[in-house]
């Protein structure tokens, strides 16, 4: 039981540095505390079953708010991976609640994973459902960022980093639009920098 924890623990701390590294940010504090607080956790109370439960839930529950935490930080405008974690994390909270109450109600022996029934079912589709939401945010995070990228040195001179032609041809082509239905006139510099 501690072994698995501690690994799930460690998998949602991989999902959470992936979804910040992706906007090229360092992941808040130690990389993998909360896995080295559940294996301590789980050494110290192997005896107690509630309670090792109940501290593995909560550590898990801890990691799922800073992945929707950090996706809802940092979501890109319009963009829908951030949605897809956020949605992962929710469901992988609602389901970790209950898990809790469940505890708390004293119903831990059937919370174990060698026990087959309905809420160790329900448990591991939240699972499943949690793990897919996440696998396709990441996909599409990473989708989302090399589009990003693309679309920017599309628009800007590698070497100097301002923008290029085509930027400037659609910028002019907004802006005389936009003096056109203004009915302003429109003035136009223009300076060659690369004349040495």
């Amino acid at each position: 039981y501690g072994a698995a924890n501690t690994l799930l623990s460690i998998a949602l701390v991989t999902t959470r540095s992936a979804s910040t590294g992706f906007v090229t940010l360092t992941v808040p504090g130690c990389r993998f505390s909360l896995p080295l607080l559940m294996s301590v956790l789980m050494a110290l109370l192997i005896e107690t079953l509630e309670l090792r439960m109940l501290a593995a839930s909560l550590v898990l529950i801890l990691q799922c708010l800073l992945i929707v935490r950090l996706a809802y930080r940092y979501s890109e405008p319009g963009g829908r991976a951030q949605v897809l974690l956020i949605i992962g994390g929710s469901i992988s909270l609602i389901g970790l609640g209950m898990r809790v109450v469940a505890i708390l109600l004293g119903g831990a022996t059937e919370m174990q994973y060698n026990v087959s029934n309905l809420t160790q079912t329900i448990s591991v589709s939240i699972g499943t459902a949690t793990v897919m939401m996440y696998s396709l945010g990441l996909v599409l995070l990473s989708k989302e960022r090399s589009e990003s990228k693309l679309q920017h040195m599309a628009h800007r001179d590698v070497l100097t980093g301002m923008l290029n032609r085509r930027a400037i041809l659609e910028r002019f082509s907004d802006e005389l639009e936009h003096a056109h239905l203004a009915r302003t006139s429109l003035a136009v510099a223009l300076i060659d920098i690369d004349h040495f």
